[in-house]
């Protein structure tokens, strides 16, 4: 393989994101252990280093151009029998708009980390003393896009594949955990992506507890799994694919 620039992936200059890039393309890409990745200003640069369209099936290298066809830096990419193709990575905090939320002196935080074609969201909310839900809440958030997340330049709601109605599969998977702090309570749920723009919360199939029926499936409330107070805590993880 050709190349002049390499950039180690145990390289100490590489931010966490870009370690774990390293990671998650190497077993996106086949799961092998790769050793090296050459680096260049453009993705225009490498594919140049390579041949263009002459190069060999599993050539990659690493772009770090900002807004090299993608906004984000560093772009990925390998020739494939297709040609080449990208996979970039970046993460963006953001306000998931939700109707019926009213977060107080609650603690709200949501990451959003694309990582190629999938996205994750990661959530987390701890009610406050003032912090509140109304009795419409339905534990639904909007999904990221270029109106309420500062930075994303791209409005990933138009690539977001529509599901079908709520509840009846779970063709996007995720997991949550809802926690009642009187008394100590922790039981675990999920996210399901409801629409092209917005996700939800659900209660999983019921659980038996001291041989009694404890929750079934359905969606969060403000009443289920438990009536909502201070300190009591909403925690999720969701990841999807955006094409």
């Amino acid at each position: 393989m050709v190349g002049t620039r390499w950039t180690p992936p145990n390289n100490p200059s590489l931010t966490f994101p870009e370690r774990v890039a390293f990671s998650s393309l190497s077993a996106f890409l086949g799961g092998h252990e790769w050793q090296r990745f050459p680096s260049f200003d453009s993705h225009a640069l490498g594919f140049a280093e390579f041949g263009g369209a002459n190069a060999t099936v599993g050539d990659h290298f690493i772009s770090t151009g900002l807004g090299d066809i993608y906004t984000t830096s560093p772009s990925f990419w390998m020739f494939t029998s297709s040609g080449w193709m990208a996979w970039d990575m970046d993460s963006w905090l953001y306000t998931p708009p939700s109707t019926g939320l009213t977060v107080g002196d609650g603690f709200q935080k949501a990451e959003v980390l694309r990582e190629g074609r999938y996205m994750n969201i990661e959530y987390r909310f701890a009610f406050g003393t003032t912090s509140s839900v109304s009795g419409a809440w339905t534990a639904t958030y909007d999904i990221p896009s270029s109106s309420n997340t500062t930075g994303l330049t791209f409005d990933y709601q138009a690539r977001f594949e529509t599901q079908p109605s709520f509840p009846t599969e779970f063709n996007e998977h995720g997991m949550a955990e809802f926690t009642d702090n009187t008394p100590l309570t922790a039981i675990l749920g999920g996210i399901r992506i409801e629409t092209a723009s917005v996700f939800r919360f659900v209660t999983l199939p019921k659980v038996t507890v001291g041989g009694s029926d404890y929750l079934a499936y359905g969606g969060v409330t403000s009443t289920v799994p438990w009536t909502w107070a201070t300190s009591d805590q909403i925690w999720g993880h969701i990841r999807f694919m955006i094409d």
